[in-house]
């Protein structure tokens, strides 16, 4: 299942690559980015940038959902470019955060993503990019960290998720698209300051959604157009302080 899920992703982007590629001999992307201010029209560019990290940085999208977007990009701009921020996950919301934020903190556990995302904020000297590969060894007993990823499938993302915790600060975001996501949540609840918030992409799977309610967050869902993705709806969950959302 794994080999038949890699080749359809990769024939996909190949095929998209190719359209780029033919649009743009032609001037269509061209005419498509002067729009980018009108909401499909951009929607309709990033798909373009089908796992092109360099392409969705020079849009100023992370892999988000829209209205989650939208969402963040308030929340940040509340904090006038003061914000502290940490990530499970990094890539194109990486460059995305570092524009809007004081200091961000980006958990990769991809040794290579983490080279390609080194060159993404190579303008930004406000990131800090922690690279921490999964291991090997399986506990039975932890099965939290325990990935069911095509492509990761079996490895222990154990020292990746509880990174945050050698990390001494407290934060106003907290972006969680990594691995192991509801294991990630259960310590991020702990490090977010009073009126933090928490992004979680690719919501809708059941198995999350325990471990939205045992946050005791208010759950704001974000479902419509992602960047880069040909299909929708698609869904970003913001988790909320009830003492944040009265306000």
């Amino acid at each position: 299942i794994d080999i038949i899920y890699r080749f359809s992703v990769a024939a996909y982007v190949w095929m998209i690559k190719i359209l780029k590629y033919s649009l743009s001999l032609i001037g269509i992307i061209w005419v498509l980015e002067r729009y980018l201010n009108f909401r499909w029209i951009l929607y309709i560019r990033s798909l373009f940038s089908i796992f092109d990290a360099a392409d969705l940085v020079k849009l100023d999208l992370p892999w988000w959902s829209f209205g989650a977007i939208d969402h963040l990009d308030d929340h940040l701009n509340d904090l006038s470019g003061e914000a502290v921020v940490l990530e499970w996950g990094s890539g194109a919301s990486t460059a995305w955060l570092a524009k809007r934020s004081k200091k961000v903190y980006s958990l990769e556990h991809d040794v290579e993503w983490a080279e390609i995302t080194k060159q993404l904020i190579s303008d930004y000297k406000n990131v800090k990019l922690i690279t921490i590969p999964p291991d090997t060894k399986i506990d039975m007993f932890e099965s939290q960290y325990i990935s069911n990823k095509p492509g990761h499938r079996g490895l222990n993302f154990k020292s990746y998720v509880n990174a945050i915790n050698k990390i001494d600060e407290k934060f106003d975001l907290i972006a969680i698209d990594g691995r192991c996501k509801s294991a990630c949540l259960k310590l991020a609840l702990s490090k977010l300051k009073p009126n933090g918030i928490v992004l979680f992409d690719d919501s809708k799977r059941d198995r999350y959604q325990k471990a939205f309610l045992e946050s005791g967050l208010m759950i704001k869902r974000y479902k419509g157009m992602k960047s880069g993705l040909p299909f929708f709806p698609y869904e970003t969950v913001v988790l909320i302080s009830n003492e944040t959302a009265t306000v």
